[in-house]
């Protein structure tokens, strides 16, 4: 998964906590309780056949398909973050996998747009970590 992360005002260490205690099936579960989900159209996301989804998700349609500990992460970030609406595009492959994911939050301390891209589902990972001086933190959010 390649994250690419934009916005002005939000936490992004809170958001990358918070990104790391939910996984791509949750995040993607959560986009089932839009109420104006619909087709948007065909691309090709890295050489891959997709269908197009495009939609909003609000607070209160959000947490119905969770159990109680997720259900209160996600209500927990929400309301951190002063969140009451995602926008969100997703597109899935015929084997119903997501390629892309971008959404779109504003809430009280700014506002954010997320880009995820999957792919290699079922292959092996290996991983390096990257020398120290090519890590660092996220910047601090200013209040």
């Amino acid at each position: 998964m390649e994250d690419v992360w934009s916005g002005e005002g939000l936490d992004y260490n809170a958001y990358a906590r918070q990104s790391s205690e939910i996984g791509i099936g949750d995040e993607v579960k959560l986009l089932t309780g839009s109420k104006d989900a619909r087709k948007a159209g065909f691309e090709t996301i890295g050489g891959t056949p997709t269908a197009h989804y495009a939609g909003t998700i609000s607070e209160h349609d959000a947490w119905a398909p969770f159990d109680d500990r997720t259900r209160s992460q996600f209500e927990q970030y929400f309301r951190r973050l002063g969140i009451t609406t995602v926008g969100f595009d997703i597109w899935v492959d015929r084997d119903s996998m997501p390629r892309k994911l971008i959404t779109r939050v504003a809430g009280a301390q700014g506002s954010e747009t997320r880009t995820a891209l999957y792919s290699d589902f079922g292959k092996a990972v290996t991983i390096t970590a990257p020398p120290r001086t090519q890590v660092g933190a996220l910047p601090r959010h200013r209040r």
